[in-house]
């Protein structure tokens, strides 16, 4: 009976009642579903007196879906204060002193922002007060980028039309003498004994852009480049036979991949006859007649070649390359049509 009456009294000393006895202010709290809402899109959230909730009402998220919304300790790819800009806050991922609502730290060596600057590559660790480019450096501008070309999201529209062409070599590297006896001769363009009539040649002198040391490359799929002009011809340099100027022009502009040996995934429209003066650029001078560098290019060569060049005061006759040199023809006259792509 003395046990039963301690702890009689005990509940009723500890005994009190339920109802708040300040306002109802004092007792408002935030719900569970609440402190979700803050974890998954920061929402303010409002604090509510807490009520029993009826048998029909939802919850809203377990304390599960709560603590999985909570952040997580990531030690790897967690930022610190030194990653964030100096009075920034951020919830820092890294344990220890890492953890929670932290200031960054993050400044120049100077300890002030960064400004960048046309005066170097090379920049320091900090973060940067400038986002415009265009204001670091002045010469970031459309008129000093060639047009087509977008730097830093600046497009191009420098046309320099006053740029000289680069003319390429001939390849021509001997020298002729007059012979009146036996005709014309070759002779050593370095020979001290023929200055006079050498001096001048094209095979002396050797003017123009340098061939590169390898300038036609077989791309194995019927096409072959020229490193020199950037142009792709058609292997097959004899495939499109002689025609008449406007068959030429039609074949050259249907040619697509599976004719004439190609491979290359060529469409209609991406061919075409060469213009004179692309054909005047193939042309190797080293034995006197202009021809397409021998070994490079297969089939049946044809000696006279179409170009898709118009004669400009006859437009019934049009420009042709025969063994090197350059001349117009009626457009019935029948030629050999060669290819290039651009």
């Amino acid at each position: 009976m003395g046990i039963l009456a301690s702890l009689f009294f005990c509940a009723l000393a500890f005994s009190g009642t339920l109802t708040p006895s300040g306002s109802k202010d004092e007792y408002k709290t935030y719900t569970l579903e609440g402190i979700y809402q803050r974890l998954d899109s920061g929402a303010a959230g409002t604090k509510t007196v807490f009520a029993e909730p009826t048998s029909n009402e939802s919850t809203g998220h377990t304390v599960n879906q709560i603590m999985d919304k909570a952040p997580k300790v990531d030690a790897a790819n967690g930022a610190g204060a030194s990653d964030v800009g100096q009075g920034k806050t951020f919830w820092g991922l890294k344990s220890g002193a890492g953890w929670g609502l932290l200031t960054g730290s993050l400044e120049a060596n100077t300890g002030s922002p960064l400004s960048l600057n046309d005066t170097t590559t090379d920049v320091s660790a900090g973060y940067y007060i400038e986002i415009d480019l265009k204001k670091s450096d002045s010469d970031l501008s459309a008129d000093n980028i060639k047009k087509g070309v977008t730097i830093f999201g600046v497009t191009g529209t420098y046309e320099n039309i006053n740029t000289k062409a680069s003319v390429p070599k001939t390849g021509q590297k001997t020298c002729w003498q007059m012979n009146v006896v036996n005709g014309t001769a070759i002779v050593n363009c370095g020979d001290a004994n023929h200055v006079a009539i050498t001096a001048s040649q094209d095979g002396k002198i050797q003017a123009g852009v340098a061939w590169p040391n390898t300038r036609f490359v077989d791309n194995g799929n019927g096409t072959v480049k020229d490193n020199l002009t950037g142009l792709v011809w058609l292997k097959e340099a004899g495939c499109g036979g002689e025609k008449k100027w406007e068959a030429a022009v039609n074949w050259a502009k249907a040619l697509l991949s599976g004719q004439c040996r190609l491979s290359d995934n060529s469409n209609a429209g991406d061919w075409s006859l060469p213009n004179i003066k692309e054909f005047q650029s193939i042309m190797d001078y080293s034995g006197g007649i202009g021809n397409p560098p021998s070994g490079k290019f297969s089939g049946d060569m044809g000696v006279s070649y179409w170009s898709s060049t118009m004669y400009h005061t006859d437009l019934l006759k049009a420009w042709r390359v025969v063994n090197g040199i350059q001349d117009y023809k009626s457009i019935d006259s029948l030629h050999f049509a060669w290819a290039v792509k651009r």
